[in-house]
């Protein structure tokens, strides 16, 4: 959001191209910078409640949740969904909801959550 304030405020200025794009560069990176981050803190948040879980419980039981999840989880079919709902026009916007989906997801990956905690089970109560 303010990086396009920032930009105009900068063309008013009188900014010289190289240090407006230089300015704009380094902005654009560090949003991107601060996403990634964002994103890893999610998924290593997500982790660690399953290790509590764990913890409370004494029971590895969320392990076979998680595989039944994922065993009966199937892919979302997006662009069968755009075409039946908004029709062939939005096909085109398919591989940009598909990105979206991908990097905006916090969870970590079914199969590395179930090792984590069998992991971390078995170093805790030792069985």
């Amino acid at each position: 959001m303010f990086l396009p304030c920032d930009i105009g405020l900068a063309v008013l200025r009188g900014a010289d191209p190289p240090s407006l794009f230089l300015s704009t560069m380094l902005a654009v990176l560090t949003l991107f910078a601060g996403f990634v981050l964002s994103m890893h803190y999610r998924m290593v948040e997500e982790v660690m409640a399953d290790l509590k879980s764990v913890e409370i419980t004494g029971s590895d039981a969320l392990a076979s949740v998680l595989a039944k999840i994922e065993e009966f989880n199937k892919p979302v079919d997006i662009e069968g969904l755009l075409k039946k709902h908004r029709g062939r026009k939005l096909v085109l916007f398919y591989p940009v909801v598909k990105a979206y989906i991908t990097i905006t997801n916090a969870y970590p990956p079914l199969h590395l959550r179930i090792h984590v905690i069998k992991e971390y089970h078995q170093r805790i109560f030792k069985t």
